[in-house]
């Protein structure tokens, strides 16, 4: 017992660093256990409530039946209907089958939005869809369906609040008998058949209308039948230049994306313009006249004194 006494006062120091040492490494040991069982717990959490990316038709999921605009009860088979060619056309762009979800698309979208595959591909799918994405869906108004779009934390590794969410609107048409979508904010076309009016020998004959969420297009044909050249609008005033919707709204057209030195028309001449106006939508109206309220009948007077100028005439057309 002396003898161990001993050795334990000459060896005092050692023997306690080397206790200290191995319970520092069961320390290490069990915190490392520790955290391992936490991570593990917080990926199977994840996994439960993430699909992967091949299994995304559990993304897109509907709270209610009811619109987010006006709370309108849908019909639950016309829901699941326009859920359904949602669903797949996400699904064709998580799985890079970029081809097929363009055969998704409505004529209209792709006259007015992706002239062509490889615009659809290299502005839409390959700046949306360069990771994978999972997604959630709820309709906004009628067909129209707001869907958000994130990062697919499993397929890409990394935090969802690494990147920010896209919010896209898609709206489900009907295209000799099939369901079409309209995508990136494109609502729809209005076509007019026959829609025209005269002030002063100058006609204006509407073409269609482009609907987007915020704004809208508005193609139309001028034909000046007057002996002079004529000036649809100089821009000086931006209030000169409006549409009326159905709850008699004016909106004012989007001035700065307008060429006016285009507005000009010689005697005889016709010319179709589109001009694009601020407008955000909204289901239950539509637009209902396009007016140019100073059209300038001698665009030669008009430059020789152009402060004074005052012979003018306003134009309405009903929609």
């Amino acid at each position: 017992m002396s003898n161990l006494r001993k050795y334990y006062y000459d060896n005092k120091s050692k023997i306690w660093k080397t206790i200290l040492i191995i319970v520092s490494i069961f320390a290490v040991i069990y915190g490392v256990n520790y955290l391992m069982k936490i991570r593990s717990e917080n990926y199977n959490t994840l996994a439960q409530n993430i699909p992967q990316q091949n299994t995304v038709v559990d993304n897109t999921s509907l709270t209610t039946n009811e619109s987010v605009v006006g709370g309108v009860t849908l019909d639950e088979n016309s829901l699941q209907e326009d859920i359904t060619i949602i669903e797949e056309f996400l699904n064709y762009c998580n799985n890079k089958e970029f081809e097929k979800a363009y055969e998704l698309l409505s004529t209209s979208c792709k006259e007015n939005v992706f002239n062509s595959f490889e615009q659809f591909k290299t502005s839409y799918c390959d700046q949306i869809f360069n990771t994978p994405k999972t997604y959630t869906t709820e309709n906004w108004s009628g067909n129209i369906y707001r869907v958000r779009l994130v990062e697919d934390i499993l397929a890409t590794g990394q935090s969802s609040s690494s990147g920010s969410a896209i919010q896209d609107w898609i709206t489900v048409v009907t295209e000799e008998d099939q369901e079409k979508l309209n995508i990136n904010n494109y609502i729809g076309e209005r076509n007019f058949s026959d829609t025209s009016s005269t002030t002063n020998d100058i006609t204006i004959k509407m073409i269609s209308e482009n609907i987007y969420k915020d704004y809208e297009n508005l193609t139309f044909e001028v034909t000046n039948n007057t002996e002079n050249t004529i000036y649809l609008d100089d821009g000086e005033d931006p209030s000169t230049l409006y549409i009326t919707d159905s709850n008699r709204v004016e909106h004012e057209a989007s001035t700065g994306e307008i060429i006016y030195s285009t507005l000009t028309l010689l005697p005889g001449q016709t010319k179709r313009f589109t001009i694009k106006f601020t407008n955000t939508y909204i289901s239950n109206r539509t637009i209902t006249a396009l007016t140019f309220s100073r059209v300038i009948l001698n665009y030669d007077e008009y430059l020789r004194n152009t402060e004074d100028y005052d012979n003018t005439v306003s134009i309405t057309i009903n929609m």
